[in-house]
């Protein structure tokens, strides 16, 4: 069973089992990507470049990191989606050579232990104000989840002027709004609302 956002500390690591990226692999991804860089897929181009050989794509890289990142277990049954990742390549990834992922806690978020139930979140509209019930956020094993939730919680928190709000740019506010609006149309029709 994976973990949840309260059972991770600071200074925990957790390491996959290695992997081998191959020539297939490369190729397919290739064909996969679209991306036809003669650096992946042309060993006679590559032998000219000063890497003096063909190089794995790095997002191949990245790519094969979710999946590891996955077999550890950690996040089994207990995350819906990754809001944001943020990758460095360090080296050139060679044909033939293994990656490790390895995931190392930096740091935590103390709101995930805001209790939604109660009626924190006040919309107010041309009919009146309304205080939804958050109860239809993603439940595990009956602790509430999910990005969305965290997203309402950093909006609240940039309205009340809290410094440590996370809502930083007009593309994020205007995706609140519209998770705003799902959870004011959920709470009038008493049904669940997809956002997308």
């Amino acid at each position: 069973m994976g973990r949840f956002f309260s059972e991770f500390e600071v200074g925990q690591v957790f390491e996959s089992d290695a992997r081998a990226v191959s020539e297939a692999d490369v190729m397919q991804f290739a064909e996969l990507s679209g991306d036809h860089n003669p650096l992946h897929v042309d060993e006679d181009f590559a032998k000219k470049t000063p890497f003096g050989q063909r190089v794995a794509h790095g997002m191949l890289a990245a790519s094969i990191s979710t999946g590891l990142g996955q077999d550890t277990g950690i996040f089994e049954g207990t995350t819906l989606a990754l809001m944001e990742q943020t990758f460095r390549y360090k080296a050139p990834l060679f044909f033939g050579e293994s990656i490790r992922l390895r995931l190392e806690v930096v740091g935590t978020k103390g709101s995930s232990f805001l209790k939604t139930y109660e009626p924190s979140l006040t919309i107010n509209d041309a009919q009146g104000s309304y205080h939804p019930d958050m109860a239809f956020w993603p439940q595990i094993d009956g602790r509430t989840t999910g990005a969305l939730r965290e997203e309402i919680w950093d909006f609240i928190q940039e309205l009340l002027g809290e410094s440590y709000a996370q809502v930083d740019s007009l593309e994020d506010a205007i995706h609140v709004q519209e998770i705003c609006e799902a959870v004011v149309e959920s709470e009038k029709s008493g049904q669940k609302v997809n956002i997308g």
